[in-house]
């Protein structure tokens, strides 16, 4: 289960804008999965502007993970975290001795920064395409449950499957199967169902009905890159423990929003 994890992020689909606030994603740092959800630039600070550029390990005591990037940043991604988490300081630290490492989330917020920024460098070519806000939506606890709903119905549906064949690898049974090879065929197509759930969309956004094992669209070819890249997560973070769901990113849209101001409904959709 999520512990007060301060960024997890990953999803199925690739985390990208809505088209009607596209913008060119910029090289992340370790800050970026915050501030995009809040501020790039720090208020109420004191410093000069020679301290405000020094690295923030220098100028701030106890900084372990964002030790290099302009202590000014630094102080923006403080800022920025309520954007994300819906939390004040006092969530992650003790007000009387900000450096102490007394609180639990402040310790799980170092792992789930470096996991943000790792999995963009890995995933999305070092763009920052995963930030807090893309699992959190101004909680602390990310939604993972799918909803009950109804799945799409493909208009030219596959061959019904018997028992047998049900129960056969995926890859034995259908054509150019390159993830969830071994998952048996019957599960697969249920699993292909609870996607256009998780992404609000009809079978044909990834397939073209009829030739299934077409790769014509890009979609698909990013769903196999996106499941990949759950499992690398699961492995790389969580001791190969499956804590990540399509949901938490997606919740019925084909690409997640990375703040609130890119989000449909700021938008006016």
């Amino acid at each position: 289960m999520f512990k007060t994890r301060l960024c997890v992020v990953f999803c199925l689909i690739r985390s990208a804008l809505p088209a009607q606030v596209q913008t060119t994603a910029r090289p992340a740092d370790l800050a970026s999965a915050l501030t995009i959800a809040g501020t790039e630039t720090a208020s109420g600070l004191t410093w000069s502007q020679e301290i405000r550029q020094q690295p923030a390990g220098k100028v701030l005591r106890n900084v372990q993970v964002m030790t290099e990037i302009p202590a000014e940043r630094f102080m923006a991604a403080m800022q920025s975290t309520e954007a994300s988490l819906g939390v004040k300081c006092e969530h992650c630290h003790n007000r009387d001795l900000y450096r102490s490492d007394e609180k639990p989330a402040k310790l799980t917020a170092r792992q789930m920064l470096k996991m943000a920024y790792s999995t963009n460098q890995k995933h999305f070519d070092g763009q920052d395409r995963i930030t807090c806000y893309v699992c959190h939506r101004g909680t602390t606890k990310p939604e993972t449950a799918v909803p009950t709903r109804a799945p799409a119905s493909p208009k030219q549906p596959p061959a019904k499957l018997s028992a047998e064949e049900g129960a056969k690898p995926s890859a034995e049974v259908y054509k150019n199967i390159q993830v969830a090879k071994s998952i048996p065929a019957g599960r697969l197509m249920r699993m292909m169902g609870v996607f256009t759930i998780v992404l609000g969309v009809e079978c044909d956004h990834c397939h073209v009905e009829g030739r299934w094992d077409s790769d014509e669209k890009k979609p698909k070819q990013t769903a196999r890159k996106m499941i990949q890249m759950v499992g690398a997560i699961a492995a790389d973070h969580f001791e190969g423990k499956p804590q990540v769901a399509c949901w938490t990113c997606h919740r019925g849209a084909s690409k997640p929003p990375r703040s609130v101001r890119e989000a449909p409904s700021a938008a006016g959709l």
